[in-house]
Formats: structure tokens, sequence, C-alpha cells
């Protein structure tokens, strides 16, 4: 709030809403004027690409007050923006099934036998995946293939 009231009110034209992962979905179920409504996304790391039903920016939740002050000052200029909701990440079926597998905390060899597809073949469908969902890597996707959001996003996308 310091930081807050440090700015002018030529920064605060919209509401700006500030949430993280954990709170996506009750945003997305409370109604906010979307014409008048900045939606930031406090992330952790990964942009996580996979939610999109809801315009928004992403910044940094370690960000500096500098920074922020930067992002209120001009938020698309500083940080990346996600694509328009519709513009969702699409999964093929052999991607769904092997997300719903390593959700479930299966191997890639055990995935491969359950799918009957060679090991190399579930690798290159989990580096698909790592690029799609904006993954840093292997470590990043299985936290977030096993996080209570993405459980959540999956069940009513997959």
């Amino acid at each position: 709030s310091l930081i807050l009231n440090t700015l002018p009110a030529s920064y605060f034209r919209k509401k700006h809403v500030f949430f993280t992962s954990d709170n996506y979905f009750a945003v997305l179920e409370h109604n906010y004027n979307r014409r008048d409504t900045l939606f930031i996304l406090l992330t952790e790391g990964n942009d996580l690409n996979f939610l999109s039903e809801l315009p928004m920016l992403r910044l940094p939740a370690n960000s500096t007050p500098e920074e922020l002050k930067i992002f209120l000052h001009q938020p698309t200029r500083y940080y990346k923006t996600h694509p328009a909701p519709g513009a969702s990440v699409q999964f093929t079926e052999r991607e769904k099934k092997v997300i719903q597998l390593i959700s479930n905390g299966e191997a890639v060899a055990s995935i491969g036998r359950s799918l009957n597809l060679h090991i190399k073949t579930i690798y290159q469908i989990r580096l698909n995946l790592i690029k799609k969902l904006g993954c840093s890597g292997r470590t990043d996707f299985f936290n977030i293939s096993r996080s209570e959001t993405f459980k959540s996003w999956s069940q009513i996308h997959l």
C-alpha cells in the first residue's frame, strides 16, 4: 500500500485485480467488468500459459517495488500479455492422455506401456507439452502437472 499511495491517480483509470494461480477460478467466477478491469496474474517462475479464459497480464510475484511502479505505469510495455481468450493451448488426444497419466504420478516407461507407445514417443510428447505450457524444463512441467490449479483446469478442459 505504501507504493500505491505514492502513485498518481492516472495509473488507476482501470481497476487492477492482482491474483495468484490459486485464486484463478475465484476470479473467473466473480463478475468483474472486463472492459474496466486489468487482470494481473502473479507468477512464480512459470507463466501458466494454459490459463487463458481471461485476458490478463503476468507479473512475477517477486517483483521489486520499482518493477511494480514501472508495471503500473506501462503494463503492456514491460510485461508480456497472454493471447486473447479462445486462443488457448490446444492438445492432441495423445497429449491429453499423457497429461492425465503424468498428473497421476505414472512413470514414463509405464505410460509407454499403457498407451502402447515407444518410450521415445512419450519423451517427445512430454517435450511438446513442456513447450505448449511454457515450462522452463521437466521439473517445472512436473510441478505444474501436479498442482491443484492445473488439475482443476484439466478436469474442465481435457
